[in-house]
């Protein structure tokens, strides 16, 4: 399944994958994220400001804008 997120001029595209374990794991989800380089060279600089691993920092923006609809 892919969900199309966009904010700040940017577009993410997630693939979401689900198999019957995670399902089963209650809560556990892979996504894959494409980003062009340089959305995660900009991404990288601002994770870095903050001393966040860019995941974890991506996994920030993500939560926060879910908490804001």
């Amino acid at each position: 399944m892919w969900i199309e997120w966009l904010k700040n001029s940017y577009k993410y595209i997630f693939d979401l994958h689900f198999s019957a374990i995670e399902k089963e794991s209650k809560g556990s989800n892979i996504v894959q994220i494409r980003l062009s380089n340089k959305q995660k060279g900009e991404l990288q600089k601002k994770a870095d400001e903050v001393g966040l691993p860019l995941t974890q920092y991506i996994i920030f923006l993500i939560t926060k804008d879910l908490k804001d609809l």
